[in-house]
């Protein structure tokens, strides 16, 4: 039995962007009647429980299943940085209109 997790791995400091998705794999040290413990490496060394029945999980028992979950996920997460930035270029602007109020007051 193994259960599977996509994720991004990005390199951002080089000028031609170094983007992949990888496949993690989980073999479960321990089974439940409700799902399976597996240990995590990242970010800290801990153990996670995943269920066998939950909408949301942390792993999935098929690689299907988890690229599916990784595209809502990555979805989710592209909305949210996109939003952090489109107020990062309104607080910029702001930003430039009261450093231009600053300098004419002077």
């Amino acid at each position: 039995m193994e259960l599977y997790r996509y994720y991004l791995k990005a390199r951002d400091e080089v000028e031609i962007p170094d983007v992949d998705v990888k496949l993690l794999t989980y073999v479960p040290f321990k089974e439940t009647e409700c799902g399976w413990w597996i240990k995590v490496d990242y970010p800290r060394h801990e153990n996670k429980w995943v269920s066998k029945t939950g909408k949301k999980r942390y792993a999935y028992p098929d690689k299907e299943s988890a690229l599916t979950n990784f595209i809502k996920r990555t979805t989710i997460w592209r909305g949210i940085v996109n939003r952090k930035t489109r107020n990062c270029d309104i607080a910029l602007n702001i930003a430039k209109i009261k450093q231009i109020d600053l300098k004419n007051k002077i």
